[in-house]
């Protein structure tokens, strides 16, 4: 499998060192999965500035040897005190107006079977909870209960000291665009800032959960720092 990379943005027919180290990662990813048998091959990567290839973005170059986009994902980022404020003030207004059932309650995965929590999440992702990634507090991510059910969940690991990065939220249809998954980001804002990370980071498809990413945007000042995108 080859790829023909094309100039750099100076006219420079050197390619640079970082496209071609890209370039030979896809390369061996394919053959490896191919020889092994894959018959379908899936990439995700970021399209934020600084992982854009200096000759073209990475998603041209996979298209001409005919790759699709299947998904699109914005990144935002928004800060773990002033979600956790923020979150607490809306969810007692909510409250006082009766927008929030009686027998809810915000708990965590210790709480809860992990198989209970599996089965809920794999309605979304084939493999439910994912891998563990980085430094996983697994435990402590935070899961929403309607009465013995669970209607929406958050998992996360730790990206780096200050920040913790989503990796997947799942809320039942039922309860979309309304309180619950704010008050899911508000308590994972709880969470995680007792361990000292300012910054949640999540990446999330606006066309599933449009409510979410307007009541991000508008009130908890989530800015956007990355796309995500899989082919």
């Amino acid at each position: 499998i080859r790829f023909i990379v094309g100039v750099d943005e100076t006219g420079n027919m050197e390619i640079p060192l970082r496209t071609k180290i890209h370039l030979w990662l896809l390369r061996t990813a394919l053959t490896r999965a191919i020889s092994g048998g894959a018959v379908r091959v899936s990439f995700t990567f970021g399209q934020s500035d600084g992982w854009k290839l200096p000759s073209g973005n990475l998603d041209t170059f996979l298209a001409t040897i005919g790759f699709q986009t299947t998904k699109i994902q914005e990144v935002y980022e928004i800060d773990t005190q002033n979600t956790r404020d923020t979150g607490r003030d809306l969810m007692e207004r909510l409250k006082k107006r009766g927008k929030v059932p009686l027998d809810t309650r915000l708990t965590s995965l210790a709480e809860v079977p992990h198989e209970k929590a599996r089965a809920f999440m794999q309605q979304w992702f084939a493999d439910g909870l994912g891998a563990t990634e980085g430094e996983v507090h697994l435990s402590e991510c935070p899961v929403l209960m309607h009465g013995e059910e669970i209607i929406g969940c958050v998992i996360g690991y730790m990206k780096n000291e200050t920040t913790c990065r989503v990796t997947r939220i799942a809320v039942h249809p039922e309860y979309r665009n309304g309180w619950a998954t704010p008050w899911l980001i508000a308590g994972a804002s709880v969470i995680w800032g007792t361990f000292g990370r300012r910054k949640i980071e999540f990446a999330i498809d606006e066309s599933l959960l449009a409510g979410w990413v307007k009541i991000a945007r508008r009130h908890l000042k989530a800015e956007q720092t990355d796309e995500l995108r899989t082919m």
